[in-house]
C-alpha cells in the first residue's frame, strides 16, 4: 500500500514505519537519505549512485539496476 502523506518534517519520522527504502534516483551527489534508512535500520534498494555505490563504505544495500532500464 502507498499513502501520500504530503510535506512531513521531518521526514525522517516515517522510516519507522518502513519497511524498505527504495531510490531510483540517476544521479545523486552523495545520498543522504539512503544514508538516514541505513542509519534507521532499514532495508535499502537502490541504484548505484551516490553513497549506495561506494560498496566500500556501505554494505547493507542492494544495489538495483540503471534507473533508465525500469
Amino acid at each position: 500500500n502507498v499513502r501520500l502523506l504530503g510535506r512531513v518534517d521531518p521526514p525522517g519520522v516515517l522510516l519507522q514505519w518502513a519497511n524498505v527504502f527504495l531510490s531510483t534516483a540517476e544521479h545523486e551527489g552523495f545520498g543522504l537519505a539512503v544514508a538516514e534508512a541505513i542509519a534507521a535500520h532499514v532495508p535499502v534498494v537502490s541504484t548505484p549512485t551516490g553513497i549506495a555505490a561506494d560498496r566500500s563504505l556501505v554494505t547493507q544495500v542492494t544495489l538495483a539496476a540503471d534507473a533508465r532500464s525500469w
